[in-house]
């Protein structure tokens, strides 16, 4: 046990934290009470994320007034060949939030590390779905059009 805290300690201060988290080794119960709360926070926050990114997206082409035209896509390069339709959307956010509940698993003896990856799940998705919802709610969207060489587009 000593040895187990002194190459914590060492670690901890080369590091970071996270490495302190993991050598914690108490037995606790992996899906208590906290833990629940925090995986139906994240579930939320994967949903608002998928549901704004899927909006986002539905449209064709955003134009503003001057003419410029941008065409609206998911900003994840892993995510892309997912959100093109309903069901790859809703593939992705179960897969995310599986893989969650997996971790969540896999890290079932080091509490402190579990609900930090909770929270930080719960806070990204939270953000990317607040970003999402700007994206769409702030573009300036005049006209819809399918490309940008279609005839009869003004500037």
């Amino acid at each position: 046990m000593k040895a187990n805290v002194k190459v914590a300690a060492l670690v901890c201060a080369l590091g970071g934290l996270a490495p302190l988290a993991l050598a914690q080794t108490q037995e606790h119960p992996w899906l208590d009470t906290q833990t629940k709360i925090e995986l139906t926070a994240a579930a939320g926050a994967i949903s608002a994320d998928a549901w704004t990114t899927r909006s986002w997206i539905s449209q064709q082409m955003a134009c503003d007034a001057q003419g410029t035209c941008i065409q609206p896509s998911e900003s994840n390069p892993l995510a892309q060949p997912f959100v093109r339709n309903d069901a790859g959307a809703a593939t992705l956010s179960a897969a995310s939030f599986s893989g969650l509940v997996l971790g969540n698993w896999i890290l079932r003896k080091h509490s402190l590390a579990r609900h930090a990856m909770n929270w930080g799940v719960a806070g990204f998705e939270t953000w990317m779905a607040v970003r999402n919802a700007n994206l769409h709610l702030k573009t300036p969207i005049l006209y819809m059009q399918p490309s940008l060489s279609s005839p009869g587009r003004t500037p």
